[in-house]
Order: structure tokens, then C-alpha cells, then sequence
């Protein structure tokens, strides 16, 4: 309650509520975040908003922080990191962040199955498993859709879907199947941790980028 009234106080146009009404922009947005995002702290206490993305992809910051009324974006210095991902080298770049400390905007989403610590054991719920809202959202964090030339010299579309829980891959999958899209085979790379992707081609990938991205706003 204390964290809401310095909130409100400070920034009393602040759409804390954004994520309880279920419009397609905030459906959207839950997907971008179960893909990009994380809520940090403890449901029963103090939960807080993080979304940190390259800084070239800084502008879909400040699109959520604007409609939320709430939050300042900031980029951060990484260069001089490095790590590992598998047995390949990477160093770190700048990034751009969000931040938003309301436990009122987060419960929502906590809700819905994006839970604190959600990045290998994420569990939609049955709504957001079957909005197209949702996997648009989800698909703009960790997904791309491509076109790839063949040997035979031919453009061909390519759809790809990554992620560290393997039952959201596999929700997308059913969820394409319920569209009349049949399943894609789902492959599995193993780094510290699995990770799994699932790749359409051809006109799969044309169906299922039209299924979700025709009409959308």
C-alpha cells in the first residue's frame, strides 16, 4: 500500500490497472513480457516490472511506458562484460531498460502464469494460451520471421520460435494446430540449460504469420 500512495502520489496518471483489463494491447504486452520481461520480488510483498531489451529496440520501451503513464527508460553500458553461452564467447553490449516498482500493475501478470523466476518453468494460463494477442506479443520478443534463400535460389519464409520453457513451445504448437497449421518439429539445444526452438517454413510460416499479424494493431 505504501509503494502504490508514493506511486500515485508522484505519478497519479499512472495506469496501474493496465494489465487487469484484458484488451488486445495488454495481452500484447504480457506476451512481450513473458518473452522479454520479468517480474522481480515476492507476490505476498513488493513486486516490480523489468524489461530490458537491446538499445536498438529502445522505442518499444517507451511505446509501454507510455501507455502505462509510468517509468523512465534508461540505457546501460554492458561492453565490458563477456560470458558464456554453451562453449561460445559473447560479450555484453548496451542495452535499454525499463523499471516500474508496483506490485498493483505486476499482480496481474503474476495472474497469468508470468511468475518471478519464470525463465525455465513458465506456465501460461489457458487464456493466454489461446490468444493470438499473446503469441504476437510473445513472437515480437523471442521470435523472428525471415525470409531465407534456398540452394535452389528460391525465397522461402521462415518462421522461428526460441525459448527456455519447453511446455510454452509446445502450448504455440497446439495452439497452431487449433488454427489448422500442423505442428512444427521442435529442436533442442543444450547450453548450461536446454533451449528449445521451433521452426516453420514455406507456406506454414506465411499461415501462421497471417494468423497472427492480419488486422492487428
Amino acid at each position: 500500500e505504501e509503494q502504490e500512495i508514493v506511486n500515485l502520489e508522484k505519478h497519479p496518471n499512472f495506469n496501474w490497472d493496465f494489465f487487469a483489463k484484458e484488451t488486445e494491447e495488454s495481452i500484447y504486452w504480457l506476451g512481450f513480457i513473458a518473452a522479454d520481461g520479468a517480474v522481480i520480488g515476492n507476490p505476498s510483498k513488493k513486486l516490480k516490472l523489468s524489461i530490458g531489451l537491446k538499445h536498438t529496440d529502445e522505442p518499444h520501451l517507451h511505446k509501454i511506458a507510455g501507455l502505462l503513464n509510468h517509468g523512465t527508460v534508461k540505457q546501460i553500458d554492458m561492453t565490458k562484460y563477456e560470458g558464456y553461452i554453451g562453449d561460445k564467447r559473447v560479450k555484453g553490449g548496451k542495452i535499454a531498460k525499463l523499471e516500474i516498482s508496483s506490485s498493483s500493475l505486476c499482480r496481474p501478470i503474476v495472474e497469468q502464469g508470468i511468475t518471478p523466476q519464470k525463465t525455465h518453468s513458465l506456465e501460461l494460463s489457458e487464456k493466454l494460451k489461446k490468444s493470438r494477442h499473446f503469441w504476437r506479443g510473445y513472437i515480437d520478443g523471442d521470435g523472428s520471421l525471415s525470409k531465407l534463400r534456398t540452394k535452389a535460389g528460391n525465397i522461402s519464409t521462415v518462421f522461428n520460435l526460441g525459448g527456455a520453457s519447453k511446455s510454452v513451445i509446445l502450448d504455440f504448437n497446439d495452439f497452431l494446430e487449433a488454427h489448422g497449421i500442423s505442428k512444427a518439429t521442435v529442436k533442442t539445444r543444450n547450453y548450461k540449460n536446454p533451449f528449445y526452438i521451433l521452426t516453420l517454413s514455406g507456406e506454414r510460416a506465411r499461415m501462421a504469420a497471417e494468423l497472427l499479424y492480419k488486422d492487428a494493431c
